[in-house]
């Protein structure tokens, strides 16, 4: 079952990266691909740090140069779609973040019980 998820997973990230290659080749392509990519990232559990880093990369992409190559087109509708589209992302990220913090705190705490059962097991030893 883990490895079905897994396979999953990096199906995911991949259409997510072969998405994002295709490349914004106008305005509106740039706006439809943005929004794509961030319900896509909304909904993928990245499980390691290189995927996530990928996702950031594409992020500053969509947020610099694909803004810059077509700023001069927005209009104040699009630039208002564009600042949603960022909040969602950030949304998202501060979501992954707080889980991972989640995930590293239970971690903590179990290793945290075994260290005490460690300290106060009884050594055959020392009866």
């Amino acid at each position: 079952m883990k490895r079905f998820y897994q396979m999953g997973l990096i199906v995911a990230v991949i259409s997510v990266l072969s998405f994002v290659s295709c490349g914004v080749h106008s305005k509106n392509s740039y706006l439809k691909e943005f929004k794509s990519f961030v319900d896509k990232v909304e909904n993928t559990d990245f499980e390691t740090e290189a995927d996530w880093n990928e996702a950031l990369k594409e992020y500053e992409r969509f947020t610099t140069t694909y803004y810059e190559e077509y700023k001069d087109k927005l209009t104040e509708e699009d630039l208002v779609e564009i600042g949603r589209l960022q909040g969602r992302f950030m949304k998202a990220s501060m979501t992954r973040g707080a889980k991972f913090i989640e995930k590293n705190f239970n971690d903590a705490m179990q290793q945290a019980s075994g260290l005490l059962d460690g300290l106060f097991e009884v050594n055959e030893d020392e009866e």
